[in-house]
């Protein structure tokens, strides 16, 4: 047995099939259709199905947020990557003596050296969010 209900009044119907119409003494006529049918048949239509969560990057996008952070530096804010002896990547800073580094995990730094940098990380991740919206790439 399904349930039916008239998309009207939600006057409600258990049968097996689909009910006739029902012509009410006010005038009034229920035609009777079955919500778990028409939801399979959006679902279908649309294909909502994996639509809107896509796992991993898109096509084209860096995979990783390092990959982000270097892209942010290099488009977004045109620096230049720098020869680097430690762990970090270095790029050119705001000013004479001032270096960005950048870590494992898109940890982002600013000063003289890695040892003696301030973390710039939420800042700079947010920074990215924006620019990577204003520019269609997220």
């Amino acid at each position: 047995m399904k349930l039916w209900i008239c998309s009207k009044c939600g006057h409600e119907v258990y049968a097996k099939e689909k009910p006739q119409p029902i012509k009410w003494t006010d005038g009034h006529v229920c035609y009777f259709h079955n919500p778990a049918d028409e939801f399979e048949k959006k679902i279908k239509e649309k294909k909502q199905y994996n639509v809107y969560y896509q796992k991993g990057p898109r096509k084209g996008q860096p995979k990783t947020l390092t990959d982000r952070v270097i892209r942010f530096l290099t488009e977004g804010m045109k620096k230049k990557e720098l020869p680097s002896k430690n762990r970090y990547r270095k790029f050119t800073g705001s000013g004479p003596g001032s270096f960005y580094w950048i870590g494992k995990n898109g940890a982002m730094r600013a000063g003289p050296n890695a040892s003696n940098s301030v973390s710039l990380t939420d800042k700079a991740h947010a920074n990215m969010k924006l620019w990577e919206r204003e520019n269609g790439l997220s």
